[in-house]
């Protein structure tokens, strides 16, 4: 190519519209709607939870036919209440405000251990 080539091209694509560049972007696929359980399934869920926080396939598919939910929907809804459960454990953190002591020191340096301090 030569340089009269080069400046030709760097003229047309630089004159190029956002549009253009945006159709090279396959669309993306519409999103699943959002699954929400009911009483029910809410309930025998965190039964299945209190007896067993980490159910292995079988157990996830045993439940998931019960419910009439996929497999899928079951692993996630076990996910998502193990790590509520982590964050609720993490909550009751407190920190004395004014109080220039050892027990301040023994409190902050806890903190990073995510122990309570009162």
């Amino acid at each position: 190519m030569s340089s009269a080539d080069d400046l030709a091209f760097i003229k047309s694509w630089v004159n190029t519209r956002a549009e253009e560049f945006n159709s090279i972007k396959p669309p993306k696929p519409p999103r699943k709607p959002r699954r929400r359980t009911n009483k029910t399934q809410q309930s025998l869920l965190e039964s299945a939870f209190q007896d067993n926080r980490r159910p292995n396939t079988a157990a996830k598919e045993l439940l998931a036919r019960k419910l009439g939910m996929d497999v899928r929907t079951v692993q996630i809804w076990f996910q998502n209440r193990r790590q509520t459960l982590r964050k609720k454990k993490l909550e009751p953190i407190i920190v004395p405000q004014n109080s220039e002591n050892s027990d301040e020191k023994q409190c902050k340096d806890s903190m990073a251990r995510r122990i309570k301090c009162f």
